[in-house]
């Protein structure tokens, strides 16, 4: 058997938001952005769906901790998918200037580059999310829940 290394990608998507609507949205989005990743044939990295599942996001510290374990392991990757249909969110700007600075190639995508409005952008993701056997709403609030406050 061929051995075939996959371009490691750390992927960038929006997590943080205000309400535990939002939150799951942030979530089935960066799941989307993933399973995208892979149908691109690489290997990817959402350090945002990782730490967040152990540590406070809403701790300062905690917050920066996850930051910092994510970031030391992206300096090994070969580059960033930024997913922009949600906009692109302070902690993605603070991921896109230090694969900048590593001098890791920066790539803009978007799941729904047909969309003309976050009302659309919503409808597809639904009707995408659905279309896969994954974490129900449900799920994703009882485990990513708990940041909202």
């Amino acid at each position: 058997m061929t051995e075939h290394i996959k371009p490691f990608t750390v992927i960038e998507s929006p997590f943080s938001a205000p309400t535990i609507d939002e939150l799951i949205r942030n979530v089935q989005y960066a799941i989307l952005a993933v399973r995208d990743s892979l149908s691109r044939d690489e290997a990817p990295y959402a350090s945002h769906l990782f730490y967040t599942q152990m540590l406070d996001d809403n701790d300062s510290a905690e917050r920066q901790l996850g930051m910092d374990a994510g970031l030391t392991i992206c300096k090994h990757a070969d580059q960033t998918a930024v997913y922009v249909d949600l906009g692109v969110s302070r902690g993605m700007e603070y991921g896109i200037e230090t694969a900048r600075k590593a001098g890791r190639a920066v790539i803009e995508r978007s799941l729904f580059p047909d969309a003309t409005s976050l009302d659309d952008i919503n409808s597809l993701l639904l009707q995408e999310y659905s279309n896969h056997d994954l974490p129900s709403p449900d799920v994703i609030a009882s485990i990513y829940g708990r940041i909202i406050k």
